[in-house]
């Protein structure tokens, strides 16, 4: 099954995109992933973390517990970010056309858990009760943790 990218690949296509279609493309595909990579760096010491990302148009929210890359963060705001879709590719055929991935720059906001936005994340964009219980946390128990919100630059 060919895909649009095998087309163009095929067909030796390429064609620049209206800004809108690419921010579109680029939110429907945030909306199909689950986990990215958010890369931070502080006083020159990169660090990468894979974490559960959630998506509202270009935004991204990321729940994030304490640690390295909320001190990254705190420190140097801009981030990077990957994400790809999940593919198990045979390499004999055409199934890694079907791959999909952005690398993008962005600025990290760290919400704080009382922050009304990091209180209205949780609970329209990450669902923070289902995403809880998926993880076979505590639901009983209230949400303290930071969101990491990350607007691409």
């Amino acid at each position: 099954m060919s895909t649009e990218f095998g087309e163009v690949v095929a067909k030796k296509l390429t064609k620049q995109l209206p800004k809108e279609e690419i921010g579109e493309l680029i939110s429907n595909f945030f909306k199909e992933q689950a986990m990215c990579t958010i890369a931070t760096c502080k006083e020159n010491i990169p660090r990468a973390t894979p974490l559960e990302c959630f998506a509202e148009g270009l935004t991204l929210y990321i729940s994030a517990d304490p640690g390295t890359k909320v001190e990254n963060v705190k420190a140097n705001q801009m981030v990077a970010i990957a994400m790809c879709n999940q593919i198990h590719p045979d390499w004999s055929g055409d199934n890694w056309k079907a791959h999909k991935s952005i690398q993008l720059v962005g600025k990290a906001t760290l919400l704080e858990p009382n922050d009304p936005e990091n209180l209205r994340a949780k609970k329209e964009v990450i669902k923070w009760q289902a995403f809880v219980k998926a993880l076979c946390w505590d639901t009983s128990q209230p949400s303290r943790g930071w969101v990491i919100k990350v607007e691409p630059q």
